[in-house]
């Protein structure tokens, strides 16, 4: 799977904020995660239960077709929420949203991990900065410029981390496949280390905006737009 790279996390004009096109991915298609024949015994009477059925969306793997529709459902918030937010600022002082996380971990080994493991996607705000457009809005807004990149060999580093954090819920799937049986006890503790890999990669990404432009610029960012945002602990 090809997660198409919209030009978010580099400069831009903040009304820009489509795709780049790029070659389409040759994803199989559309398939159960739970096969068919397991909803016919016991075990799809309790999925039911539990409010599965067999033809839902959460039982059907990802492909490129919805992996794109999700994505452009993001960029479109995102476009939504730039916005709201340039229209309540000064006349002639606009921001634009820079990924702290930058999307080359959404194009590398990672990308699965997090779009669709995590349901994390680098346009949602726990992800975004938003920094000056120009030289005139950080004047004013008292903000860095938008930095147009990363530092190099960044993203090695990001994704060893990643990695690391990968390691727990990985370990759980080859205890259940040691055992050669599906019970709920694997799957509660699998859910377990999946949940809790997600805040630590978002306490990651807000890390990484310190790196990127300072300790005091990210706390002046937090202080201006972190509730705006959504970010934890932000008022």
């Amino acid at each position: 799977m090809t997660i198409h790279r919209p030009v978010f996390g580099r400069k831009q004009s903040p009304a820009v904020q489509r795709a780049a096109p790029q070659a389409a991915a040759h994803d199989a298609p559309a398939s159960r995660i739970l096969p068919a024949e397991l909803w016919d015994g016991p075990a799809g009477a309790t999925l039911r239960e539990a409010g599965m059925e067999p033809d839902s969306p959460a039982n059907q793997r990802m492909t490129q077709e919805r992996a794109d529709a999700l994505q452009d459902e993001q960029i479109a918030l995102q476009r939504q929420f730039l916005d709201r937010v340039n229209a309540q600022l000064p006349a002639g002082t606009q921001v634009c949203a820079y990924a702290m996380l930058p999307w080359a971990l959404w194009n590398g080994p990672y990308g699965h991990m997090l779009a669709v493991t995590c349901g994390l996607w680098p346009q949602q705000p726990w992800n975004t900065m938003l920094l000056a457009a120009d030289q005139r809005a950080s004047f004013v807004l008292d903000l860095p410029e938008h930095p147009g990149g990363y530092p190099p060999d960044f993203v090695p580093q990001l994704e060893r981390l990643l990695g690391e954090l990968r390691q727990d819920m990985d370990a759980e799937m080859a205890r259940a496949r040691a055992v050669a049986r599906l019970d709920w006890d694997a799957v509660a503790a699998w859910e377990e280390k999946r949940v809790a890999m997600i805040p630590k990669i978002i306490a990651m990404a807000h890390y990484v905006g310190r790196v990127c432009i300072g300790e005091a610029a990210f706390d002046r960012h937090r202080e201006m737009f972190g509730a705006t945002l959504g970010w934890p602990g932000a008022r």
